[in-house]
Order: C-alpha cells, then sequence, then structure tokens
C-alpha cells in the first residue's frame, strides 16, 4: 500500500455519514506497518462485504 495520506468515508443515502483520516508519515515505521496492514483489511471487508450486497440484490 502507498504510503502517505489514507481516507475512509462512511456513506448512507442522506451523504456522507463521518470520515476516518490518516497521515501515515506522521506516525513512526511500525506504526505505519500495522495501520498500513489494517486498511488493507478494511478495505479487503469492504469489498467482499460489496460482493454480498450484489449477490443479494441479484437474487431478489
Amino acid at each position: 500500500m502507498a504510503q502517505g495520506y489514507f481516507e475512509l468515508s462512511t456513506y448512507n443515502d442522506s451523504g456522507r455519514v463521518g470520515t476516518i483520516s490518516i497521515r501515515l508519515e506522521d506516525l513512526w515505521k511500525e506504526q505505519q506497518e500495522i495501520i498500513s496492514k489494517h486498511i488493507e483489511e478494511i478495505i479487503t471487508f469492504l469489498k467482499n462485504k460489496e460482493k454480498e450486497i450484489v449477490n443479494n440484490s441479484n437474487r431478489r
């Protein structure tokens, strides 16, 4: 994952609900690696959740 800046926003039907922003260069190298790993896990989870939602909506 690229070092630098990461932002994750959550949305509902009314618009943006919240945002998590992390500037990785402000962290120690060990923290960067840990945060990067967690971000990758979050992205994987969200991609899987998106596929699950699409599959469920296609079944209807």
